[in-house]
């Protein structure tokens, strides 16, 4: 149950690494003081409210404000990144020879049709990892919200 209630303040808590494990090294402190003069770990519980309210107390407390959210910023980021590639890779697909033109003959010929380097592969997996990134950051987002 103590446990329990350490791990979701932390998780509620959007402290740096250090400040984190310094408030729930605190907790950890209090619950054994309380242990020690004869208090349950129930009405600890009781006296501290739920997870998310403690969370907000020691908040104000430390006067912590939040930065922007890094994961918000990835998201737009890396969904603009899969939109930007993809539709690039679209348009170099929609850009192959017509039927008629010299050099797209069923049969083969002597003429060459030479082009610059085929990226649309590498727009192809820049728009993968894009959306690898948004994913990723999406789930971020939904485990602290």
């Amino acid at each position: 149950m103590k446990q329990e209630y350490i791990h979701q303040v932390g998780r509620a808590l959007p402290l740096p690494g250090k400040q984190k494990r310094e408030v729930l090294r605190d907790l950890e402190e209090i619950f054994a003081s309380a242990g020690e003069h004869g208090e349950s770990e129930a009405q600890v519980l009781d006296r501290l409210g739920s997870p998310e309210e403690y969370a907000k107390e020691v908040l104000a407390q430390t006067g912590y404000a939040p930065r922007p959210e890094k994961a918000a910023l990835g998201l737009a980021l890396s969904t603009l990144v899969c939109g930007v590639c993809l539709a690039l890779f679209l348009w170099s697909q929609s850009g192959r020879l017509p039927e008629n033109a010299i050099g797209g003959a069923a049969g083969s010929t002597n003429i060459q049709v030479m082009g610059g380097t085929d990226l649309s592969p590498l727009l192809l997996v820049a728009a993968a990892v894009g959306l690898v990134c948004a994913v990723w950051f999406t789930w971020r987002l939904r485990r602290k919200g």
